[in-house]
């Protein structure tokens, strides 16, 4: 088997092992009232993704640079930052959907989906949402319970997005990246979006194509925010390290 210095580990909240953990119902309580940000909440569950159960089987250390919300803009972002600090790791690139989008949005204020880069994340996951997270009451409060109010999305959804799959760009920049810093690359699709055929090491997860049909084909149970159990990181984790060893 390649060894590997490191693992990188770029995507969103499936990623980041999002509710990988049950007790993180509280720590969701808190980013909603904005005592704690995003950032704050994944840290917790990190530790239990499918990057870093396989890093504990590697024998090497992983960091996890997902964020739940994240854009494809975003993994590219931090890819090109931190891989020069971290070269002949294994990276695994998770693509979330390519409506996602992320802003350089530095305004004063605690705000859903930025990150301590003060870039903010946008999409279709978020639409119609409510705008102002320091004035939450009873009649500001999303209308799903869980999911925080957001300062630009509806604007940016309704009046900027437009669908376009640009997977074929994003893989061929990660692949030139992961190249120049001797690193080998996995990319993992996360959602049903088309995955170009000419890009190579696409892993396929048992020919179901993406982690989440992945996981509903191996019956894990979806969370409360649909997401899935660490029982489903783990396994893959596991296959993730037998498809290395071949």
């Amino acid at each position: 088997m390649q060894t590997f210095e490191s693992i990188l580990a770029f995507g969103d909240s499936n990623v980041a092992g999002a509710e990988a953990v049950p007790q993180l119902a509280q720590h969701y309580d808190a980013m909603v009232r904005g005592h704690i940000t995003m950032e704050d909440v994944d840290a917790i569950s990190k530790p239990y993704s499918f990057a870093n159960c396989l890093a504990a089987r590697l024998g090497i250390p992983c960091h996890n640079f997902a964020m739940s919300g994240g854009s494809n803009p975003r993994s590219l972002r931090l890819l090109t930052q931190h891989i020069r600090q971290h070269p002949r790791s294994l990276v695994l690139f998770g693509y979330t959907s390519t409506d996602r989008m992320e802003f350089y949005y530095p305004d004063p204020g605690v705000f859903y989906a930025r990150d301590s880069d003060q870039f903010i994340q946008t999409g279709m996951q978020w639409h119609h949402r409510r705008t102002n997270l320091t004035d939450l009451t009873a009649s500001t409060m999303p209308a799903i319970s869980g999911w925080p109010p957001h300062p630009i999305n509806d604007m940016v959804v309704e009046k900027i997005l437009r669908p376009h799959n640009n997977l074929w760009e994003v893989m061929t920049c990660v692949d030139a990246v992961c190249h120049r810093w001797g690193s080998r690359v996995l990319h993992l699709p996360l959602f049903p979006e088309q995955i170009p055929t000419a890009i190579d090491s696409v892993f396929d997860f048992e020919g179901q194509g993406h982690w989440i049909r992945w996981c509903k084909w191996k019956k894990f149970v979806p969370t409360a925010r649909w997401h899935f159990e660490h029982t489903a990181h783990d396994q893959l984790s596991q296959l993730l390290f037998e498809h290395l060893a071949q």
